[in-house]
């Protein structure tokens, strides 16, 4: 794995190279994983026009208040499993990082918050597939405090991905896919045109397709994989279970996919379990497997099956 300092549209950033993964971390705001390709091939992540465009205007930046989505991979603070957002999940998470580098992986840390006392990051090294195992963390930086929550992997992608969560246990008798969709939150709403249109319930596969409507769907999948394709590309996120699937995760869920209305942005998301107890000065974390590779038909559940448990397990 190379890592270079770069600029990204005016803002310091990290190149990271290995043989079948280009990516660039903004380091200058952020933390975020802004950009991800296969060498030569076309940009997966969404990225902010208003920041990161031929004319950028940031005061039409996607914001809530004073954060800015950016566009990218993003690490999502949340505080007990009846909810996927807080005022933690927002803050300090568009400021200066700092970067650690080692002998195979470096570690990209945010700011501290002054009145919560945590700061997110990522540890990327690479794995034997040629992509990224990226570790996301959120830190209890105070110095006596106990902090609680969980950590979940965002993806913004870009809104032509179509996105597909492998459900289903192939090893039982009995078959069945555990899915929540989540009609209102925090200001948004799952419409119904988005169900009956965009998202699909398939054998083996809960697949949601490009559209204008807004909606999100929280998924179980035991072989813990979701995939967003695009361009002939396939973006596989892999992650395994930290904990009781019934009682430590969201509705029993460790993926979800969330449709931006309008066709601005799409996003590719799994979670890690909820509240856990983090000491001052220790941190919880949730680590993700990135391959890229080439796009397989849907509708071939088998290999997109064998695909990601081969990715996982090497």
């Amino acid at each position: 794995m190379n890592v270079s300092k770069k600029k990204f549209k005016d803002f310091d950033a990290l190149q990271i190279l290995t043989t079948k993964t280009a990516a660039i971390v903004l380091v200058g705001a952020g933390p975020r994983i802004i950009s991800l390709r296969r060498p030569g091939g076309g940009e997966l992540m969404f990225q902010d026009p208003a920041l990161f465009g031929d004319s950028p205007d940031p005061t039409k930046a996607i914001r809530r208040g004073m954060w800015k989505i950016m566009g990218g991979n993003r690490v999502w603070v949340y505080r007990d499993s009846t909810s996927d957002e807080c005022e933690e999940s927002y803050a300090k998470d568009n400021d200066a990082c700092t970067v650690l580098e080692d002998a195979d992986s470096v570690t990209i840390t945010g700011a501290v918050h002054p009145v919560f006392r945590i700061q997110r990051g990522f540890k990327i090294r690479e794995n034997p597939h040629g992509g990224l195992d990226v570790t996301h963390f959120v830190r209890n930086a105070s110095d006596q405090m106990l902090w609680s929550g969980g950590v979940w992997a965002i993806a913004v992608v870009d809104p032509s991905c179509e996105i597909g969560v492998l459900t289903g246990d192939p090893g039982s008798n009995w078959q069945a896919t555990p899915y929540q969709i989540v009609w209102n939150w925090a200001g948004h709403r799952t419409s119904q045109k988005y169900v009956d249109e965009q998202l699909k319930i398939r054998d083996g596969l809960v697949l949601t397709l490009p559209g204008d409507e807004e909606g999100k769907v929280m998924v179980q999948s035991p072989l813990g994989a979701i995939i967003a394709q695009t361009q002939g590309t396939a973006f596989f996120k892999l992650v395994s279970w930290q904990g009781d699937r019934a009682t430590d995760y969201p509705a029993g869920c460790n993926t979800a996919i969330y449709s931006a209305p309008g066709r601005v942005f799409r996003e590719s998301e799994t979670m890690g379990p909820c509240c856990s107890k983090v000491e001052a000065g220790q941190m919880v974390s949730h680590t993700e497997r990135w391959v890229l590779g080439d796009a397989i038909p849907w509708g071939d559940i088998r290999t997109l099956r064998h695909v990601a448990q081969n990715f996982k397990e090497g």
